[in-house]
């Protein structure tokens, strides 16, 4: 996985576009993953969503307030 994820911000950074299909195979490991431990990847990734949306709506909030170094903060601590 880590091979993935190395050759996805390579390839990233270079702008090459085949780096979707590189985390397209990270996510079919992944989700392999949750099916060895009998979980859905469905119910996981409606879980994760779920988990993303409100920390977005955290940080669009942060930004609206007007407080940059929270939002700054909570990215640097990986909240977001």
């Amino acid at each position: 996985m880590r091979e993935h994820v190395r050759e996805i911000k390579e390839l990233y950074g270079k702008r090459d576009p085949h780096f979707v299909v590189e985390t397209g195979d990270l996510a079919v490991l992944c989700f392999e993953l949750m099916r060895e431990v009998r979980r859905s990847p469905d119910g996981v990734m409606a879980q994760c969503y779920g988990r993303y949306r409100r920390k977005l709506s955290q940080l669009i909030k942060e930004l609206s307030d007007g407080d940059k170094k929270a939002t700054v903060r909570s990215c640097k601590a990986g909240k977001w």
